[in-house]
């Protein structure tokens, strides 16, 4: 492979998945990412970083595995399985920066088991007064 036009075509897809970023996440979405389940805490260089990773891995699948993957429909899905395992992970590690959500999920499942506990008493009255009623 060749090291110069891998490099090249990495990082200029790497300025323009920045620049898509800064166009849609902070400008568009911004508000929604202000509240929970999104990290306050992250910084931008290494979404900044990520990217960058991200298009030279991209680019890496692209150009080794692009020939061999052949033409027509089933090298495009032989290459989009592949380009979609290696690009997943670094997308992984970016859905950590930006979500709490195993956290958050943790605590909102505590919390309706609590509530339920304590439901379990008043939710058995109310069905046999419904079944009163009838």
């Amino acid at each position: 492979m060749n090291i110069k036009k891998w490099l090249t075509i990495g990082l200029a897809l790497g300025v323009v998945a920045n620049a898509t970023d800064a166009v849609v996440q902070v400008n568009l979405l911004a508000s929604y990412y202000a509240a929970p389940p999104f990290r306050q805490d992250t910084t931008l260089v290494w979404l900044v970083v990520g990217d960058f990773v991200s298009a030279l891995v991209f680019t890496w699948v692209y150009l080794t595995f692009a020939p061999a993957a052949g033409r027509g429909v089933a090298g495009g899905a032989k290459l989009g399985l592949y380009a979609g395992v290696l690009v997943s992970f670094p997308a992984n590690i970016f859905l950590h920066l930006l979500v709490r959500a195993l956290v958050d999920l943790d605590r909102l499942w505590h919390r309706l088991v609590r509530r339920a506990r304590h439901n379990r008493g008043r939710d058995e009255q109310t069905l046999r007064t419904i079944g009163e009623s009838r």
